[in-house]
Parts: C-alpha cells; structure tokens; sequence
C-alpha cells in the first residue's frame, strides 16, 4: 500500500511538469507579443524620414552669390520638417520656397562650410542632408535677420544701415539708406532706396519707388518702379530698370531699361541702352545697341562700337 502512494505522487508530479512547461512557453509567448506591438508602435509614430534628394552649390554670376541647386529627389520645402541652410547669409531662405528638380534658389555663404539640415516637425530629430564647401563673402557680419525683422517692425518702418553689415535679405514696405560703407549681404527690397558712401549690395535691389546709387557697388540687378540715379564711383554688376534712368562717371554691367528717359553722361553700358522716351549720351560707351521711343542725342560716345555720328539708334519698338 505504500508503494502504491509512493507511485501515485510520481506520477502526479509528472503531471504537473508539462502544465508548468505550457505556462512558461504562454508567458513567454506574450512578453515577446507585447516586446514586438511595442516596437512596431513605436516605429509607427516616429516622424516622416528626412527627404532624399541631390542638391549641388554651385558659383553664382555676381560675386559672392552661390545657386542652391535640385538636381532630383524629393522636393525640399514641400515635405513635413523644416530646411535650415547653415553658414549663408538667410539659414531659413527655404522656408517659402518648394524647391524641385531642375530649380535652384540664391543664397549667400558667411561661412566656408555650408550644411543642409534638415529638422523633424514634432520632435528633435535633425539630419544633416548635404555639407558643401564656398568662398565666403569678403566681410564679417555684424547683425542678422532677427536684427532687421526688430528694426523694420516687422518690414514695414524705415531702415538705416549705417557702416555695418547685415547678412540677411533685407525687406521693408519703408525706405532703405545704407551708407557709411555699410554692407548688405543679400537682397534689398524696400519703397525708396538710398545707398551712398562706399556701400556694399551683395543681392538684387528692388524698390516700390526710386533708387539712389552713389559711390555703392551693387553685385546684381536693379528694378525700381520709379526714377533710378547712378552716380559717381558706382558700379551695377546687372541691369538697371526704372521709370528714367540717369547714369553719371558709373557703369552698369547689364543693359539699362526705361520707361521714360535716359541719360548717360561719362558712364559705360555693357549691355544695350533702352529707353522709351528720349536717349541722351554724353562722353559714353555702350556696347550693346540703343533702343530710343524718343529724341536719340549722341555726343563724344560710342553705341555698339560706332560713335555717334555713324550710329543709329534702334526703334523702341523693336526691342
């Protein structure tokens, strides 16, 4: 009889062995379930990946000015996160700009490493997309975008930069001074605009009415919905196009466009001379032709490599 208790026990441990086996094997089975659901949520709620896309810096046509280059990929500006370009004048110059293939945006280097990064919308994830190599401009700035955005109030008071640079397209619905050697590396964008004094324009100059331009060198073009007035020492690396245009002991690289008068006097044109109203040329070169809507003066001056007396003008309509 007690064998038999004895063999009775054995087998009910015996029994009991595989129950605890199963429930090992069950709990290990859920842990790992609960491991991988946790995962995968996590996965599912990181941010977008980083856009992939094949960007080039490349030289631009005024001075220190690079091209921001798309060459293919995935569109920058258009995707969730936010582009910074690190080391150019304007880091956010991407913020209101879709850049795809085939489009490039200006932008102008204060560092000689220029980095691409790329930054999450909802977290602290950032992802250095591209790092190039540039010519920084010639100069070391003094203030920033942040110092225009306070300054302009928000781009709608007057602005005086007076013998100091500022690495930021600046851009105000007031008017513009920049004098006392003072220095622009970008754009300038404003209502009138006055540059005097050995002035530097690193950038394009528009303005809603006229533009003042003396002893300044502006690197690229100038629009202006009003009169345009160069001046001595001055030199305009694009062209220059107003209601009339006066360009005095100056030269204008590109072509000057008018839509009323234009006078030159000891000044030299690289492109060609447009005027809707009269053309007035005095001790000039202009290598392009002239195009006058007007009364064509021409004296001790050359028009696309004949002076004046076997010179003549192009119909303004013909342009």
């Amino acid at each position: 009889m007690r064998c038999t208790t004895r063999a009775a026990a054995a087998d009910a441990d015996r029994a009991v062995a595989p129950v605890i086996g199963v429930g090992l094997l069950v709990a290990i089975v859920v842990t790992l379930a609960a491991v991988t659901l946790f995962m995968v949520g996590g996965l599912t709620e990181q941010t977008d990946p980083a856009p992939q896309t094949a960007i080039d810096l490349q030289t631009g046509d005024d001075g220190p000015s690079h091209e921001l280059v798309h060459q293919g990929g995935d569109n920058l500006g258009g995707q969730e996160g936010r582009i910074v370009v690190q080391g150019v004048a304007d880091p956010d110059v991407l913020d209101d700009t879709n850049l795809s293939a085939d489009s490039s945006v200006t932008v102008y280097p204060v560092e000689e490493e220029i980095d691409l990064v790329w930054y999450a919308e909802a977290s602290d994830e950032s992802h250095v997309l591209d790092t190039f190599e540039a010519d920084p401009v010639p100069t070391t700035p003094d203030e920033n975008c942040e110092w225009v955005e306070s300054e302009t109030n928000g781009g709608s008071d007057d602005l005086t930069i007076d013998g100091i640079t500022v690495a930021c397209d600046v851009e105000t619905s007031g008017s513009i001074t920049v004098k006392g050697g003072g220095t622009v590396i970008g754009d300038v964008d404003g209502g009138d605009v006055d540059f005097d004094s050995g002035s530097n324009i690193y950038g394009t100059v528009n303005a809603s009415k006229g533009v003042d331009v003396s002893n300044t060198n502006v690197t690229a073009s100038i629009d202006a919905d009003g009169d345009v007035d160069i001046d001595a020492g001055s030199m305009v690396g694009g062209d220059a196009t107003g209601t009339n245009v006066d360009i005095s002991k100056a030269t204008v690289e590109g072509t000057i466009d008018a839509d009323g008068g234009v006078t030159a006097s000891k000044a030299t044109v690289g492109g060609g001379l447009v005027g809707a109203g009269d053309v007035d040329l005095d001790g000039s070169t202009v290598r392009g032709h002239a195009y006058a809507g007007g009364n064509f003066d021409c004296s001790g001056s050359t028009v696309d490599g004949d002076d004046c007396a076997a010179y003549s003008p192009r119909d303004h309509d013909d342009y």
